[in-house]
């Protein structure tokens, strides 16, 4: 992935080698439709991104077999990457001719407000099916907290990035790219931390076939979505057909996230 290979991918199971022709495909289409509508080589910028969730879910990975449970610190820069929101909105954000030496602050905050409400709402499910140390359980190593206190500060933190976020609307960024991250931690919000207060179960499947099934079924909707949303399809509506290049590809791109995060 480091150096967006492709005679290696016959190494990689199936699942994996969807995800990642995908994802090659997508972001070599997006940086050629960027220069002939913007004028601007961006392949790098948009690389990146995708190279960070990688190595992130790497380092988690490190993590689980090893027994390892990080510092909050050590957590939060890299889970705030690892959940995926900081890799779509910084495709957003390079659409255009910005560019990206590091991460803006809005796409972190986006990441904390996508990450934190997910643990407090999916730690007892993500614990049971086996998953390296969420926020909570960070703070409890760390400061000899009980779980309360460790949920406790947990809401706090969120509390102190949704104030950040309200008042980001003099960065030097556009305020509609403020508005899509702000939107990420908002659907994170209602997802994870509603539905746990109504203690409705977020992982429906227990067993790992169940689970298997239900990625199988995600890349099968995958395919369909793609193929019914092209714009070069004959028969296919006028509002898919009048669709620029660049938001065909984050059509696309959109449809496969939910599936990368399952």
């Amino acid at each position: 992935m480091v150096r967006w290979d492709t005679e290696a991918i016959n190494r990689l199971p199936y699942y994996l080698q969807l995800f990642y022709l995908v994802i090659h495909n997508f972001v070599f289409e997006l940086a050629h439709d960027i220069l002939k509508e913007e004028g601007v080589i961006n392949l790098s910028y948009l690389q990146k991104p995708w190279v960070d969730l990688v190595e992130a879910y790497l380092q988690e990975a490190k993590w689980y077999y090893s027994g390892y449970t990080p510092s909050m610190e050590e957590y939060l820069n890299n889970s705030t990457i690892s959940i995926g929101a900081p890799t779509v909105i910084a495709q957003v954000f390079l659409t255009s001719k910005n560019q990206l030496y590091k991460y803006n602050q809005i796409i972190r905050l986006s990441g904390m407000l996508v990450r934190l409400p997910d643990d407090l709402g999916t730690l007892p499910f993500e614990m049971k099916r086996g998953d390296v140390a969420k926020s909570m359980q960070c703070y409890m190593k760390e400061r000899n907290a009980s779980m309360e206190e460790a949920e406790e500060h947990v809401r706090f933190v969120i509390r102190e990035a949704w104030k950040e976020m309200n008042t980001a609307g003099g960065c030097p960024v556009r305020d509609d790219f403020v508005e899509a991250a702000a939107n990420f931690g908002r659907a994170a919000q209602f997802m994870c931390m509603h539905t746990r207060s109504k203690g409705l179960p977020l992982e429906p499947f227990d067993s790992e076939i169940e689970a298997t099934n239900r990625k199988r079924n995600s890349y099968r909707r995958l395919t369909q979505k793609i193929q019914a949303s092209s714009p070069n399809r004959t028969g296919a509506p006028s509002d898919q057909r009048d669709l620029s290049p660049i938001r065909y590809q984050f059509r696309t791109i959109f449809y496969l996230i939910p599936s990368l995060l399952v």
